[in-house]
């Protein structure tokens, strides 16, 4: 993996060998957007750790994603940084926008955490 620095991580919960991690070379390039740079990774069981982008904005830019995933959605991963909220149906190998209001200053500066409830 060429970026080291972790912020996010999931584990799809269909399949624990699959693991969704954010990351960027440093703080500085994690959480302020004009100086953000970050990237998603994917990886399953012993395979390499591969980029897993699709879908989602530029990493220049982008605050580190935090993830949420939710035990009645196997192979479902939800994303969210300062460019909006993001959903997987793949176990993080694309992603799509998910349509969402949110009040200002909304997302601006990213995201300190994420959470899927139950119905």
């Amino acid at each position: 993996m060429k970026h080291r620095y972790l912020v996010g991580v999931a584990v799809d919960p269909a399949d624990p060998d699959t693991v969704i991690v954010s990351a960027t070379d440093d703080p500085g390039s994690a959480y302020s957007p004009r100086r953000a740079e970050s990237y998603v990774y994917r990886k399953t069981g012993l395979k390499r750790w591969e980029q897993a982008m699709s879908g989602l904005p530029e990493a220049k830019g982008t605050t580190v994603s935090r993830f949420a995933t939710h035990a009645g959605e196997p192979g479902v991963i939800y994303a969210a940084n300062n460019h909006g909220l993001f959903r997987s149906d793949d176990s993080g190998w694309s992603w799509k926008a998910l349509d969402l209001p949110w009040p200002e200053p909304g997302l601006a500066d990213g995201v300190e955490a994420l959470a899927c409830l139950p119905e």
